[in-house]
């Protein structure tokens, strides 16, 4: 098979390595011959292997010494020890050295040298004297077992870049020339100015071996034994049909050998596969390099690259100097310098006289395609593009029912799913040597109702099929029953399916048809004979080997059951199909939500259970996603019946299948598990519990990219932080922490703005009086027409004795049109009374006739009267009562203001 680790040579096996080693045997030999000259007691001639990424260097140096290895002359003589591919935590000689015997007791499987390796980093301090016992160890090694050292050290380049100290990239030259029984193999994407430029340590230090990409023998050789080695030799068969076909590989991959096996890999897998998925990490993965390699360029030169990244066709001079701007002989400069520094070569193609220009790296071209179409449709038109360039139209014809299953098993977006076919069906619609495009429009229908997408979709792909040669058909029975579904139209629907099973009794579509769209229990109970029928004479059914088929008609007896209320039956029947469920476990997901909307609850948390079995943390996302909402669905059902352990259990378990580099889409999901739980421990008294679960939002809002479930986010911990201190079940301190939390997800929430204010207020400390009232006034910036908000805002201002303002946005905050809501009156009753405190009566009175609070605040009404000196008529016992009680409040208050002479400083126009 083709290796899966094309990007991590390393993890192959020694058989692995070597079967996958089909080229380069040239540059082999040659580093075998430079290994033989190194003469024991004369310094080393060391190596740098030089070629972009994915030309075969790791695959080379560790072949290399795989051979070592395996002669017994050279095992006898030297030790291989590789380095891995990344080190960045070399940052010193010191580093170096024992990074060295890290690998070294890796490669000898001798704990011996691991063990100075860790007593040294823990015993000596002193980085001067750290390298220089680890590199007498490392020659230690060489007199016990009389072998030299091989250090293969990948990125030699950016290694020594690491090493910021001059003198220490001076020292490691000196002891590599100074002990023989050392020798450095590196790699390199690009001779850099470490080994290039005058006056540098290592300047002529290396022998290079440079590696360009396959010439046509070897990326023949390469093809064929790909395919060959993936059943796959009729793709070789069809590309040698196709006049230059394989020349046209060697040139669209500039020859580069992990391209060559991802394109094989593509179109044997189709780009929905592995491959496909391999090529977008790498080249994410690749991101910071490509930037920095590309920043690193001068300004005229990054225009030059960009034009020539830009495309796959090579360009001659005039054309690059018109895409960028430049004159042909500044052009002609930049390209010559892109050419010297390794990050564009000279191509001439036959009948021309003048050379073109192109990418020599070809992964940047395909970074480019990558990240700078727009994404959705244009961005898989071009990769399809690609594809269909690279391989032709012949090859292509074994992609396109291919790429039909990959979208049939594959849980992708409906939208993307849709974006795939359309961008398909115009190479389909335009081949019209392509014999099965009849039967591969029939499969999409079919695929459409598989995954229940729309008609407008399904008239889109339509629409570009045409675009070739129409091949539209008259709609059978069958099909118009599935546009009306598609639409819909139910009953309609049911109509044609029954007009089929009336002419065609047999037709095990219409039946499945009448399953899943009729409400007719007699014809419901038909299907479900005949359904059941099938099932029982399977060993003689033509679909009897069609797994998906089998599924649709467990499905259709499923709704059909469900339709009639016999959910427990309905149940059964999915059950009976769990063996093979992983075909299908987001359309298992769908079955558990019908049963839970028709009441069997847990019937449906069964379901939900078996779908949560079906990932593990280290899945791909889009398999853990169908997971993750099984689990929130069995929250849900869990809140509707009152079971808040059980929620904060499964939420969990929802939390570990998440990691932080997840895409937002599965992120969303982790914050709607949080507000869910929350909710529930909040109503049932656990609100410290609720609090600890909703401050870990932030870990999974923060990277969601909408602003909106920034916001809902933040307002949903900013009002649990609120509702928890008005209930005193929280200490001010951790309220405040809660809403510092909702402000850093989401600066424009008002509530959180406000939830900080009060917080500091219930604290006490008169200190933090202008905290409070700054946070108070830029919760009013984001809100300047919120009630609520408006209250804190005064009650803060009246606190802080800035009665005037206080009574302004009071004002302002009961001035609604829709007056001020019932869960809003404590809040009001609270501010009125602060402000009959402070004396001010008359214009309590006022503001609670402009907003008719007179009914709905009884009590504090006729507190206001009284202070005014007006006599109160008879009240009823309980009235009067809590006038009483608001009237001593007021006075007591006024005790400790009156002995700290605050109340005549505020008591603007008292008639207390």
């Amino acid at each position: 098979m083709i290796p899966k680790r094309i990007y991590n040579p390393a993890q192959l096996s020694p058989d692995e390595l070597k079967a996958s080693f089909v080229a380069r045997h040239e540059k082999l030999e040659s580093m075998l011959s430079i290994l033989a000259e190194q003469k024991p007691g004369h310094p080393c001639q060391h190596v740098v292997l030089v070629g972009p990424r994915g030309m075969g260097k790791t695959t080379l140096g560790l072949r290399f010494l795989q051979e070592v290895c395996e002669r017994p002359d050279l095992a006898a003589a030297w030790q291989p020890v590789p380095f891995p591919e990344e080190s960045y935590d070399i940052i010193d000689l010191a580093d170096f050295w024992i990074a060295a015997l890290h690998h070294l007791a890796r490669a000898t499987k001798d704990e011996r040298w691991e063990a100075k390796a860790e007593a040294l980093v823990e015993d000596e301090a002193d980085p001067q004297r750290q390298a220089a016992y680890a590199l007498a160890a490392l020659l230690e090694y060489h007199q016990d077992n009389g072998k030299r050292l091989i250090l293969f050290v990948e990125n030699l380049d950016l290694v020594l870049e690491q090493l910021s100290d001059e003198r220490e990239v001076h020292a490691l030259r000196a002891a590599l020339m100074e002990h023989p029984e050392i020798m450095v193999v590196g790699s390199t994407n690009a001779v850099f100015d470490a080994i290039r430029s005058h006056g540098e340590p290592f300047y002529e230090f290396f022998r290079l071996i440079r590696l360009q990409g396959l010439d046509q023998e070897e990326c023949n050789l390469l093809l064929e034994t790909l395919t060959t080695s993936k059943g796959a030799a009729n793709l070789a068969q069809n590309m040698d049909q196709e006049s230059g076909r394989l020349e046209t590989i060697r040139h669209l991959t500039g020859g580069n050998p992990r391209l060559l096996a991802l394109a094989c890999r593509m179109l044997i897998e189709s780009p929905l596969g592995s491959a496909f998925e391999d090529l977008e990490r790498l080249i994410d993965e690749q991101t910071p390099y490509f930037k920095a390699s590309i920043e690193a360029l001068p300004v005229q030169a990054r225009r030059v690259f960009h034009c020539l990244a830009s495309t796959w066709a090579p360009m001659l001079t005039k054309e690059v100097s018109a895409a960028a701007k430049l004159s042909s002989s500044h052009a002609s400069a930049q390209l010559r310098q892109l050419k010297e520094k390794g990050y564009v070569r000279e191509i001439h193609l036959r009948d021309e006289k003048r050379g073109r220009y192109e990418v020599a790296d070809r992964f940047y071209n395909i970074y480019y395609v990558l990240r700078f179409s727009r994404p959705g449709r244009e961005r898989l038109a071009r990769l399809v593009s690609f594809l269909h360039d690279l391989f032709g139209a012949t090859a292509m014809r074994s992609l396109y029912p291919t790429a039909l299953e990959a979208l049939r098993t594959n849980d992708m977006p409906a939208g993307q799913a849709v974006d795939w076919l359309v961008v398909f069906a115009g190479y389909v619609g335009r081949d019209t040597q392509y014999s099965e495009r009849h039967q591969w429009w029939e499969k999409v229908v079919g695929l459409f109702l598989d995954r229940g997408i729309d008609l407008d979709a399904l008239q889109q792909v339509e629409a570009a099929l045409d675009a070739g040669e129409p091949i539209g058909e008259e709609l059978s029975a069958t099909r118009r029953g599935i546009k009306l579904a598609l639409q819909g139209e139910w009953p309609d629907a049911a109509s044609e399916f029954r007009k089929l099973t009336e002419t065609s009794p047999d037709d095990l579509l219409g039946w499945v048809g009448i399953a899943l769209t009729s409400d007719d229990s007699e014809l419901l109970n038909r299907a479900i004979a005949a359904l059941r029928q099938e099932n029982d004479d399977a060993s003689q059914s033509s679909h009897s080997t069609d797994p998906h088929f089998a599924w649709c008609i467990s499905l259709a007896e499923f709704q059909a059951l469900l339709t009639l209320g016999h959910g427990q039956e309905a149940a059964e029947v999915i059950f009976r199909r769990l063996g093979m469920v992983e075909l299908a476990p987001a359309v298992l997901l769908e079955c558990g939500r019908n049963l839970a909307e028709a009441g069997h609850y847990e019937q449906a948390l069964s379901i939900f259970a078996q779908v949560a079995e079906f990932a593990r943390p280290f899945h791909p996302w889009k398999s853990r996603a169908v997971s993750v909402r099984a689990l929130l669905l069995t929250v849900v059902e869990h809140v509707k019946t009152g079971k808040a352990e059980e929620c904060l259990t499964v939420s969990k378990k929802v939390l570990r299948l998440i990691l932080t580099n997840d895409p937002p889409e599965l992120k969303s999901l982790a914050i709607a598990a949080l507000t869910v739980t929350a909710t529930e421990l909040v109503a049932v008294g656990r609100a410290d519990e609720a609090t600890n679960l909703l401050q870990r939002m932030s870990d999974y809002v923060q990277p969601v990219v909408r602003d909106g479930r920034r916001t809902n986010c933040a307002e949903l911990l900013a009002s649990a932080a609120f509702r928890s201190l008005t209930e005193e079940t929280i200490e001010p301190k951790l309220a405040e922490s809660m809403c510092k939390t909702a402000t850093s997800i989401d600066q424009t929430c008002a509530a959180a703005w406000q939830g900080l204010a009060v917080a500091i207020q219930a604290e006490g400390s008169k200190s933090r009086q202008a905290e409070a009232e700054a946070h108070a006034r830029r919760a009013a910036e984001h809100a300047p027409n919120n009630c609520a908000v408006l209250l804190t805002l005064s009650a803060t201002l009246g606190s802080g004795g800035k009665l005037a303002e206080a009574i302004e946005v009071m004002e302002h905050a009961l001035s609604a049109k829709e007056g001020v809501p019932d869960e809003l009156l404590g809040g009001v009753a609270k501010s009125l009374v602060m402000l009959l405190i402070a004396g001010q009566a008359a214009k309590v009175k006022e503001l609670m006739a402009n907003a008719n609070l007179s009914e709905r605040l009884e009590a504090v009404w006729h507190a206001v009267r009284a202070e005014l000196g007006e006599s109160i008529e008879p009240l009823p016992a309980e009235v009067f009562e809590a006038v009483k009680e608001v009237r001593r409040r007021i006075a007591a208050a006024r005790v400790p203001l009156r002995s700290e002479g605050i109340l005549p400083s505020i008591g603007e126009g008292s008639t207390a």
